[in-house]
């Protein structure tokens, strides 16, 4: 009679206890689509050798997630071996599944797709949201290679906010020319949540597009993500979050700099600059004893109205110390499409008049500032063309931060000597940033 009990109580014994558990969340789009059915799965994996619990919780969309009206249900994963979880939310519900639970647990998701009179099937692999992947607050997301096409092709666009606190999510839509499609959109999501917007272009009321995308910005930790559903052939596309080209691998002969050399930059969009909220400043990760030999600095710039009048200027960029050292500066003077650099010290060097500025147009701008040259050399491009090359020689040659701060700061504030105005309307992104030190 107790043989029984001693068993069950070693079973107990070999189930390792969850310490440290971690979270990840699985979107959970809708299971019928048109005449297709659409089916979420997922497999857990225990890595160890003793069996694992982890809890799992269907969160709908719209819905506050911190606020549970379903208690998790826990599941035990023997040792070594894997858990199919296909029932994952209510008929024809969508949102975000939550599991919870050991380490040494691992998790994929994928869709299946099939016709309802035919067990074709088609597989794509779904986004299993962890700390390794999310999106951070203030940050842009871009999702590419989306379309809609006229026999019936779709894409749905889907945005989870992580945070725990409500968020604010701004929404921009592209065609393959870089021209934008209506207005940004801005929408509020509930404390983890999420929501889906099926047939997105659909709702911008684009009957045709191909190669466009979206950019998703939010202000709590999010994921954004796209599905691409094609009805002929019940083929599923998911779309994640592109990557930047700030990556640090390098190509075979090219060294990245001298050692010491900093490589920093901010995907996406970081000021779209409107009223009470036109600056900018970031701090350069700059190591505080090092001087360095070279700062280059690229950022995309969408130039909104210009609209100042006679005499009035608009005050860009600069890159700055905060010790009051400006090593330069970039205005625009509104009347004259006119381009300004600032090099400290009263020092001023001038584009032409009937500059290259255009309201409503987008612009790439590099500066390199070269500290043994002691030359600062500015270039503006248009659709890919060089449309204007400013140099001049620089007034500081220590860039270097000891107890101070090495930044780059964009837009203005307010109004200063009633002349020079904060860029309202214009967007900022894209910034890269590299400090090259001297070679040995």
């Amino acid at each position: 009679m107790k043989r029984p009990l001693l068993l069950a109580l070693l079973a107990l014994l070999a189930i390792a206890p969850t310490l440290h558990a971690g979270t990840v969340y699985v979107p959970v789009t809708k299971d019928g689509i048109q005449d297709k059915v659409y089916k979420t799965k997922v497999w857990v994996t225990n890595t160890s050798s003793v069996a694992r619990r982890f809890t799992h919780v269907f969160i709908p969309a719209g819905t506050d997630g911190t606020v549970r009206n379903a208690a998790p249900q826990t599941l035990t994963v023997p040792a070594g071996g894997t858990l199919l979880l296909s029932s994952l939310a209510p008929a024809g519900q969508i949102g975000v599944l939550e599991i919870s639970g050991a380490p040494q647990l691992v998790v994929t998701a994928r869709l299946d797709a099939s016709g309802l009179a035919t067990p074709t099937v088609a597989s794509a692999h779904l986004p299993v949201v962890s700390s390794d992947n999310l999106i951070d607050g203030g940050k842009t997301a871009f999702l590419q290679g989306l379309a809609r096409g006229q026999a019936g092709l779709i894409s749905n666009l889907g945005i989870l906010n992580l945070g725990h606190e409500a968020s604010q999510c701004t929404i921009s839509a592209f065609r393959s020319n870089g021209t934008q499609i209506g207005t940004n959109a801005v929408i509020a999501l509930a404390a983890l949540s999420n929501r889906e917007f099926a047939d997105a272009y659909g709702i911008l009321q684009e009957a045709a597009i191909a190669d466009s995308y979206f950019a998703v910005g939010c202000t709590e930790d999010f994921y954004a993500y796209a599905t691409v559903l094609d009805p002929a052939n019940a083929q599923t596309v998911y779309v994640t979050p592109s990557y930047s080209l700030a990556s640090t691998l390098l190509v075979p002969g090219d060294t990245g700099g001298p050692p010491g050399t900093v490589q920093f930059s901010v995907p996406g969009v970081f000021l779209d600059a409107k009223s009470g909220d036109s600056f900018r400043i970031i701090d350069l990760p700059a190591h505080p004893t090092t001087r360095y030999r070279k700062a280059v600095i690229e950022f995309d710039l969408r130039v909104g109205p210009m609209t100042l009048g006679p005499r009035n200027f608009y005050g860009v960029t600069s890159f700055r110390r905060n010790d009051k050292t400006l090593f330069y500066g970039l205005i625009v003077r509104d009347d004259r499409d006119k381009t300004i650099l600032d090099l400290g010290l009263e020092d001023l060097v001038t584009g032409s008049n009937g500059g290259p500025w255009k309201a409503n147009s987008n612009y790439y701008v590099i500066f390199d500032y070269d500290t043994e040259s002691r030359v600062l050399s500015y270039k503006l491009f248009r659709a890919g063309v060089l449309v204007e090359q400013l140099t001049g020689n620089v007034n500081h040659t220590d860039i270097i931060a000891n107890s101070n701060l090495l930044r780059v700061e964009f837009g203005q504030k307010g109004i200063a000597d009633h002349a020079y105005f904060p860029p309202i309307g214009w967007r900022y992104s894209n910034l890269s940033v590299r400090l090259e030190t001297f070679a040995d």
